[in-house]
């Protein structure tokens, strides 16, 4: 995984390099480095960052449906 795609997925998340990090259970440093191209990232790495974009995809797709669901309650038609 190249460095400009960690950048984008993590931009992607709209998380900051920290919260990512974090989550990613990866030191901030090191998440600056691979994003700049300056260390390769392991296997591990990059399955670690997989499983926060999925989180975050997840958590996201769980929010959207509840607004829908609640806008629905409300009356307010969603089906375009």
């Amino acid at each position: 995984m190249k460095a400009r795609e960690i950048r984008r997925l993590r931009k992607a998340t709209g998380l900051t390099q920290l919260p990512f990090a974090q989550r990613a259970h990866i030191s901030p440093m090191k998440l600056s480095l691979l994003e700049c191209g300056h260390v390769k990232a392991t296997p591990e790495d990059i399955e670690a960052i997989r499983r926060v974009v999925l989180d975050e995809a997840r958590r996201r797709r769980q929010e959207l449906q509840q607004i829908l669901g609640d806008a629905e309650l409300a009356g307010i038609g969603v089906n375009a």
